[in-house]
């Protein structure tokens, strides 16, 4: 049976820094463009939208989830392992990340944990 992957304090450090700089841009573009050229801004807060949408797509390994219900294992697509409502959590003292999917046999929606491939 394959067991949930955990996530490496390598992803969270990535994770964060990401989130760092884009804060720190989004703020100095806020005070710098915000007061006289508004749409600036704007363009400002889409293009790093758009740029941590891309970084995400191309830098994800496909993994593979398995559904509770069934014990069906699937991939996604990038665009649904980009869009998908995901988050953390803690089990038995780890952290491991889970995605509100669709199983592609039973149907039923609900959080899944990707797998290690053995």
């Amino acid at each position: 049976m394959a067991e949930h992957q955990e996530i490496t304090k390598k992803e969270w450090k990535r994770s964060l820094l990401l989130i760092v700089v884009l804060v720190v841009i989004i703020t100095i573009g806020a005070f710098v463009l915000l007061p006289y050229y508004w749409y600036g801004f704007v363009i400002l807060v889409v293009a790093s939208i758009v740029v941590v949408i891309v970084i995400v797509a191309r830098e994800e390994k496909p993994a593979t989830y398995k559904c509770p219900k069934c014990g069906q294992e699937f991939t996604i697509s990038s665009f649904k392992n980009v869009f998908a409502p995901h988050g953390v959590t803690k089990k038995e003292g780890k952290w491991y990340e889970w995605k509100h999917l669709e199983c592609p046999v039973c149907h039923d929606k609900a959080r899944m944990f990707p797998v290690k491939k053995e």
